[in-house]
């Protein structure tokens, strides 16, 4: 087994997270307390797992950070449009998270930089 996630693991990751979404946003105790839990950490999480040199707090730190900044832009973007909806909004920021968590090709990691020759004429 890879260290990477497979495709399907991220569409599990991805159906286990607009479910528990979903499923919470219905239940309204929940709600205040899932979402401000959600839009802290779920989006910049696997953005912040792709730091390899940053120790476990530093990952935290980046995750909260890309998290918020996340939120926010999803936030405006939804306010500047008037398309304000707690479950659009969630469900975007899942979105972001996913492609967050998705791998990135190995070509991606290991690809040398392009250099660029310019002829003299």
């Amino acid at each position: 087994m890879g260290r990477g996630m497979t495709f399907g693991r991220i569409l599990a990751l991805g159906i286990a997270v607009a479910a528990l979404t979903i499923a919470v946003i219905v239940v309204e105790p929940l709600r205040l307390v899932y979402a401000v839990a959600f839009c802290l950490l779920v989006p910049g999480a696997g953005w912040a797992a792709k730091a390899r040199e940053a120790d476990a707090v530093d990952r935290l730190a980046l995750s909260v950070a890309f998290s918020l900044s996340a939120t926010v832009l999803v936030a405006t973007a939804m306010a500047a449009t008037g398309t304000w909806s707690v479950t659009v909004g969630m469900a975007a920021l899942a979105v972001i998270a996913i492609l967050g968590f998705a791998p990135l090709g190995s070509s991606a990691r290991h690809r040398k930089p392009l250099r660029i020759r310019l002829r003299s004429r």
